[in-house]
């Protein structure tokens, strides 16, 4: 051993004082220099991960109008191709509504569609619209129906995608996760599954009749709602267990929204599926599924900045 320690006890005796304490500095700075560029290394990283989330956050909050327009869109039209002519103008403004949305989208989707990897989805999106708004009047009403509820889907499947492609679905903290899966797969399914029941109840009420399968899908899309409306609770518990000022930025309105929601399904329960013959007007179906799903995208609304709040 001391044979292998000579030449460097050797070099080391003909040093100076200085060139000594010099070189003892710098075998102790070179492990903390790597230690250091690690360090920065996981910062960067880090720094980019949360950056990329809010990339994803962008992005949702540019589709969400989506979410809310375009199953109005097929509530109004069912009404219409059931009877309502007079929900002709309304179809109309809410297509230039949807026009807008649209346009917006795309421009985020111009800035952030390489990174979120959204590969020409939003065009196939927009394409699939002009289809629907060109044709939708002409057609039969479950058909018209069906097509709108698979835009809504399309729709759906674009705002999980970007939450992969974000990292949004990767935070492991309880506040952050549980907001995400709120906004990503609670809230979403929740007002589409309401929008299906008001869209339902709408062209019911506007032909006056209802038949056995009609009840039967609404007490099939009720029971599909409570459902979703219990899993939306625990979450939103445990992310305010969690996290105080999550709590306190939502504030009653988890709570309105549930309310609401509730209030619609009675309506569609006492008004729709229990009665032999339907009396109820269509604007009255159609106003309180709106007013619950309107609720619901309330809570979407503080809870996507909340969550951008506390990553």
């Amino acid at each position: 051993m001391n044979a292998l320690l000579t030449p460097a006890k050797t070099f080391a005796n003909r040093l100076k004082y200085l060139h000594k304490f010099t070189l003892v500095f710098a075998l102790f700075l070179v492990p903390l220099g790597i230690l250091s560029l690690g360090l920065l290394q996981d910062l960067r990283g880090e720094v980019e991960s949360i950056e990329q989330k809010r990339h994803g956050i962008e992005f949702i909050t540019a589709l969400r109008p989506l979410l809310e327009k375009v199953p109005q869109h097929r509530g109004l039209t069912n009404g219409f191709l059931n009877g309502r002519k007079d929900f002709g103008p309304r179809i109309l403004s809410k297509r230039a509504e949807i026009d807008h949305a649209f346009d917006a989208l795309w421009q985020v989707d111009e800035a952030l569609g390489e990174a979120l990897e959204t590969d020409g989805r939003v065009a196939e999106l927009k394409a699939q619209w002009e289809s629907l708004k060109r044709d939708s009047g002409n057609m039969a009403p479950p058909a018209a129906f069906a097509a709108h509820s698979r835009l809504v889907e399309a729709l759906r499947g674009l705002l999980l995608h970007v939450a992969d492609t974000s990292g949004l679905v990767l935070d492991p903290e309880l506040d952050s996760y549980y907001l995400m899966d709120a906004l990503v797969n609670r809230i979403p399914p929740l007002t589409d599954s309401t929008g299906r029941a008001r869209g339902l109840g709408a062209g019911i009420a506007a032909r006056g009749t209802t038949t056995r399968d009609n009840k039967l899908q609404l007490l099939i899309l009720s029971q599909e709602i409570r459902t979703q409306l219990e899993s939306l609770k625990h979450g939103l518990e445990v992310a305010k267990g969690a996290n105080v000022q999550v709590a306190a930025r939502l504030g009653t309105l988890p709570r309105d929204a549930f309310a609401a929601i509730d209030g619609f399904l009675n309506v569609v329960q006492a008004r729709l599926i229990e009665p032999e013959k339907t009396d109820i007007p269509a604007d009255k179906v159609f106003a309180a599924g709106t007013g619950a799903i309107t609720k619901a995208f309330a809570l979407f609304d503080t809870a996507l900045p909340t969550l951008d709040g506390v990553l």
